[in-house]
């Protein structure tokens, strides 16, 4: 091979590897970016996303991958600011700030300076108060603390007292003893100590004769709560009997009875000796045994001694054909009804139907609403000319409220209704209200009331709901800078200071209605419709007193909701439509709360008549809004928007400040950089989100720079087609000396 040949392959070579190697290091190029600085003293970087870091001595680098938009967060200890940043040579106006934000696509070299400084100090003022002292964990003896450290405000109420709720510039908090915050350039703190309501508890007292246990089997509770009792016979025993405070009570099928602890409670049950009624029900119709509906053949056993009354319900269309006992056929009376009397041993009991000829035929409905029974229940078949007997019995804790027959309500004799010589298809319908409290008691006076805390005034409506005008009067001239509480048992209303509650007639009734009301049933079956067997509460109020605005009612609704998360809802009785209740700022506002481990909720009340607190209906998405100092954002916190739903939030520049940026998501939204006052909408809101904004002094505000943008990969591609253009000269002149010579 001569000389030529030997460097025309050289060459060939030459370009085949610097092409070979060229290209892997272009699309490498073309696949990440990175980001390099080194660390100056009192300061820390962090990235969102955070990338691949990797150190070299001191040098810091961050890798991402091409597409992605790198926000870059430059933030400077206590006693250090920000003196410089320049990105690949371009200076960032930083000096003085203690943060700095900027997203980066593409390589960037970062050279960050910072200097010491004197803190900033402000100082932190916190109401004085007789009831309670407080330390400043992180300030000095004057109250002073640097701005942006962390200071823990420690609160020690005096004894029967409480922290209710802490106020930090204008904003609610949190009710503990202690609050942690970053000190701004104002930080006034308002705390409100109460005084803790004693309640006495109520006891449960529990007696048995006979053969059986009633689970818990006494105790002490809370005023208002709801116990479940078990109710156990022993084998061949049987419940005979079951009163609360001497009146007679139904437990349930499954031998279950709740007592509602409004007051000291005494349970007696009586369990005797069972026998065993085996009864066996042909076709077509059904048998009630002592209130009982059997609609086939069943065993049920019954106390030994006592009395069986036996009615046969022929179904429409038939008529009894028979009833027999030990196989003995035995009269009925005119409703169809035989007595077993002081039954002492097992019996065998056979009713059997036949078509009903020539005999006229009626039905008699029945039905009953919420918190009551009616015996018998549905639809009942009465022949022309007979009786029919309904008895009505309410829940515990409820009354019975009306009886209706074909819409007019008619009187009862020992809580039942007759229908004699039926001679047409009749209904009747029993309702049924809470037991009302006892308020013949003259309203609550002046002279009634112990005025002397310095804050907080409480006062105590659990056994007479009535307050008098003059009580109102005292609360508006001589309260203004003290909180006034109407307490019961099972709810409180907390007035704002300074209201104006004067009231022109002679007293406001402040009762609370729990599930109860004109519209219970209305409400429930509104709300069953949408979601069946909803768990609920319907708190209504006769709105005799109008509350003023900033009143807060705060409610038991029972440890069936305990740590658990409500929705409050307003029932409209005009439209009978539920709606959304308004908030702090009196705006209809989606509102979904979460209730204490001992079932107690507060909520601002707008004197609306029918509350409802149910398991959420609607579900929602947390929106988590932030802001630096030097401005608000409004709503702030975590704010909950149900699905689909939209909020707005208000983003103010404080005075001599502009928004420096707004993250989205972690991700700047460019539009409101330099803004004072900017809203940003979420519309449709279908999953949670994160909106922070960055405040900045006008006078540093520097608009954001256009990203840095590199032409690499277009170099590296010219400098390859550069050498292959100038490898194929080569050749080419070889191949030419070669013909030439």
């Amino acid at each position: 091979m001569n000389l030529n040949k030997k460097i025309f392959a050289l060459l060939l070579v030459f370009v085949m590897l610097f092409t070979m190697l060229s290209i892997p290091a272009f699309a490498e190029e073309d696949e990440t970016f990175a980001i390099t600085y080194t660390l100056p003293t009192g300061a820390t970087v962090s990235f969102d996303p955070e990338g691949v870091h990797t150190t070299n001595g001191s040098v810091h680098t961050y890798t991402f991958v091409k597409g992605t938009t790198a926000t870059m967060t430059v933030t400077t200890s206590s006693g250090y600011e920000l003196n410089t940043i320049t990105a690949n040579s371009i200076l960032q106006n930083v000096s003085g700030k203690k943060t700095y934000s900027q997203p980066f696509v593409d390589n960037t070299n970062v050279v960050i300076t910072t200097k010491a400084v004197t803190p900033e100090r402000k100082e932190i003022t916190v109401n004085d108060s007789e009831l309670f002292t407080y330390v400043l964990e992180g300030a000095d003896n004057n109250n002073m603390a640097d701005v942006g450290s962390t200071v823990v405000l420690k609160i020690t109420p005096i004894a029967n007292h409480s922290v209710k709720r802490i106020v930090f510039n204008g904003t609610e908090v949190t009710s503990g003893n202690n609050y942690s915050f970053t000190v701004v350039q104002t930080n006034n703190i308002v705390v409100t100590v109460e005084e803790n309501v004693v309640v006495e508890p109520k006891i449960l007292t529990v007696s048995i004769t006979g053969s059986g246990t009633v689970t818990p089997n006494g105790g002490s509770f809370a005023p208002g709560t709801e116990r479940e009792l078990t109710i156990t016979p022993a084998t061949g025993y049987i419940l005979s009997s079951f009163t609360v405070n001497g009146v007679a009570k139904t437990v349930s099928s499954s031998n279950k009875y709740t007592v509602k602890m409004d007051v000291d409670t005494d349970v007696v049950a009586v369990f005797v000796k069972s026998v065993t009624l085996t009864v066996t029900i042909g076709s077509n119709g059904s048998v009630t045994i002592n209130g009982i509906k059997y609609n086939s053949s069943v065993a049920v056993k019954v106390p030994e001694g006592s009395d069986v009354i036996i009615k046969v319900s022929p179904n429409l269309g038939y008529t009894v054909s028979s009833l027999k006992v030990e196989n003995a056929t035995v009269s009925l009376d005119g409703e169809n009804t035989y007595t077993i009397s002081a039954i002492s041993e097992n019996k065998k009991v056979a009713a059997a139907f036949v078509a009903a000829t020539n005999i006229k035929q009626y039905t008699i409905t029945s039905s009953a609403g919420a918190n009551g029974t009616i015996t018998p229940s549905g639809t009942n078949v009465v022949e022309e000319g007979k009786d029919i007997t309904f008895t009505i019995i309410p829940d515990n804790g409820y009354e019975i409220d009306s009886v209706k027959v074909d819409g007019a309500i008619v009187p009862l004799t020992n809580s039942q209704y007759k229908f004699t010589n039926v001679g047409a298809n009749q209904n009747i319908i029993a309702t049924f209200k809470p037991t009302q409290q006892n308020n013949d008691d003259d309203p609550i006076s002046v002279d009634d009331i112990n005025w002397s805390s310095p804050t907080t005034i409480t006062i105590d409506i659990s056994k007479n709901t009535k307050v008098s005008a003059e009580v109102f009067q005292k609360i508006t001239d001589d309260c203004k800078n003290k909180i006034v509480i109407f307490a019961a048992a099972n709810y409180k209303w907390t007035l704002p200071k300074g209201a104006d509650v004067s009231i022109e007639s002679d007293y406001a009734d402040l009762a609370i209605m729990f599930d109860g009301g004109a519209r219970y049933n209305e409400i429930k079956q509104y709300l069953n419709s949408r979601v069946e067997d909803l768990h609920f509460v319907l708190i209504s109020y006769g709105n005799s007193f109008t509350f003023p605005k900033g009143t807060i009612l705060s409610l038991n609704i029972g440890v069936d909701f305990e740590n658990q998360e409500v929705q409050q809802l307003i029932y409209n009785g005009e439209t009978k439509k539920l709606t959304n209740p308004l908030n702090s700022a009196g705006n209809e506002a989606y509102d979904v709360r979460a209730i204490n481990d001992d079932g107690w909720v507060s909520i601002y009340f707008y004197n609306s008549t029918d509350i409802v607190l149910c398991n959420v209906l609607d579900p929602y998405y947390t929106i988590v809004a932030s802001a630096s100092a030097g401005g608000t954002i409004n709503p702030s916190g975590n704010k909950r928007v149900n699905t689909g739903g939209s909020v707005v939030f208000n983003i103010t520049a404080n005075e001599g400040y502009v928004i420096n940026s707004l993250l989205i998501n972690g991700v700047e939204h460019t539009g409101a950089s330099g803004e004072t006052n900017y809203d940003y909408p979420f519309n449709t809101v279908a999953k949670d989100h994160t909106i922070h904004v960055n405040f900045v002094r006008l006078a540093d505000y520097i608009p954001p720079s256009p990203p840095i943008e590199t032409n690499s990969g277009l170099i590296v591609s010219l400098i390859i087609i550069f050498l292959a253009v100038a490898g194929a000269a080569v050749l080419f002149i070889i191949k030419w000396r070669q013909e030439k010579y």
